[in-house]
This record gives structure tokens, sequence and C-alpha cells, in this order.
């Protein structure tokens, strides 16, 4: 889930310098993610590099995005809190992009919604709450049938399909 990157900004632009990094990190991050080469049994220096990286797009959404940016960035937060072994943190962090898609019905796409419910499973799982994470998930593959665009439907049920569930049937 890689957005285009922008020129190389003007470094006089403050708002174009947080725009780009945001763009930067936000790809490098998805760019582990999507090769899976960053686990929780990975060395510790290379999931705290991709966790600081998360975190970095993320702050630097928070400075120029809208709620929109800012939903995606807790659910990058919360996807590579799940994947480097911080629980705790991902169920922190995906309860924000849920209520970031609530409080911003008009702003966020479907898929956001259903990519939110569907990283509050996954952390639900993570954290060892089973009952609450098979619901949120039965609630995420219903948003993603409901997703009207075919290629934002592929995307989020190919997140769907992907591991770890922790023991729970994506």
């Amino acid at each position: 889930m890689t957005i285009e990157l922008p020129n190389e900004p003007n470094l006089d632009d403050l708002s174009a310098l947080h725009r780009w990094f945001a763009v930067r990190l936000n790809n490098q991050v998805w760019d582990i993610l999507d090769a899976e080469s960053v686990t929780a049994s990975s060395p510790e220096s290379e999931q705290a590099q991709v966790m600081y990286a998360a975190q970095a797009a993320a702050h630097h959404w928070y400075q120029v995005g809208s709620a929109v940016n800012h939903a995606r960035a807790e659910y990058l937060v919360a996807r590579t809190s799940v994947v480097t072994g911080n629980p705790h943190e991902a169920l922190r962090h995906a309860d924000r992009a849920i209520k970031l898609c609530q409080a911003n019905p008009d702003l966020v796409s479907d898929w956001d919604v259903a990519m939110a419910h569907e990283v509050l499973a996954r952390a639900q799982a993570a954290n060892g709450l089973t009952n609450e994470a098979a619901a949120t998930l039965d609630t995420a593959r219903a948003l993603a049938d409901a997703v009207v665009d075919p290629q934002d439907r592929a995307v989020v049920e190919g997140e769907l399909a992907r591991q770890p569930w922790f023991g729970l049937s994506p």
C-alpha cells in the first residue's frame, strides 16, 4: 500500500517536508511489512527500525495530514506493533484507528474502515482476547465484502489472508 512519493521537497517549506517524510516512511514500512522481513523473532534492532519508521510516518502525517491520514497512520503503527510483538501498543493504536474512522465517516473510505477492523481483530488476538477478536474479524470480513472498488477489496482481502492471526482462522 505505497503512496506516490512527491518530488524532492523544498527545504524551506516545512509542510512539504512533513508530507515528503510521511510518504517516504510510510512506503518504507509497507515494503518491510509486504516482504514479511521483520517479525517478532527478528533481531531487536530490526524490529526497532521498522517500529520507529512507522511512528515517524505517523508523526509526519499528524503534522500535515487529514483525519484519513491519521487513521491510516494509526493503522500502520498498530500493524507494525503486531508484527514486532508489541500487542499492547497494537491494541492502543488499532483502537485509535477505529475511533478516527468512526469520528470521520465522510472522510474515510470503505476500505479504511475494513482495514481498521482487520488490525483491531489482529491486535485483540495478539492480546489473547479471542472472543472479541473473532467478532471483530467477522466484522472486518463483512466490511471487506462491502468494499465497492474491486482493487481496494482485493487489498483488504489480501491483508485479511496474512498472518499472524494468533490462532484465529482468517
